[in-house]
């Protein structure tokens, strides 16, 4: 079953330097493809679609797919599946194809399928003890404001809030 809404981040061109961009084979045809690891899903325009030597089977979708900040949907062609190939890696993907657009986008997961792009979370754990220990002194008495009085401004009109 298909998810029912997914937003990509769709521009007018992919030749700007800044963007992650590669170039992978889909069909057979080397395509360039910009590298959205904000996308949950591969997006190509119909032109390109077209244009594959061997046409896959376009199967109809009821995805709804919004390019960033946009209120309406993309009208969507439909969904075909294909292997998509960079360097020795090949993955079999989901490709939704649009007739408002005519790049190919990578979704995250196929881009991270491919290797070209990885992610790094790094979580250090610190013993709690040991961090109160090393910043003991944050812990103890009242600070001071060395340097002149501080004085701040206060609008008794409006009522104080914890937060």
């Amino acid at each position: 079953m298909e998810d029912d809404l997914h937003v990509v981040q769709v521009v007018h061109t992919i030749e700007c330097r800044w963007l992650p961009t590669c170039q992978v084979l889909l069909q057979g045809l080397t395509v360039p493809t910009l590298d959205d690891t904000g996308s949950s899903i591969n997006l190509k325009g119909a032109e390109g679609y077209r244009r594959l030597s061997k046409l896959p089977q376009l199967k109809p979708t009821q995805v709804q797919v919004y390019a960033f900040g946009k209120a309406r949907p993309l009208e969507m062609a439909g969904v075909f599946t294909a292997e998509v190939a960079h360097e020795s890696t090949a993955v079999l993907a989901k490709i939704y194809v649009s007739k408002e657009w005519s790049g190919f986008l990578l979704g995250c997961q196929t881009a991270q399928e491919l290797d070209l792009v990885h992610f790094a979370f790094g979580i250090h754990a610190r013993n709690l003890e040991d961090l109160i220990k090393e910043l003991d002194s944050l812990f103890k008495g009242i600070g001071c404001l060395k340097g002149p009085p501080l004085k701040l401004p206060m609008d008794d009109s409006v009522a104080p809030v914890a937060l």
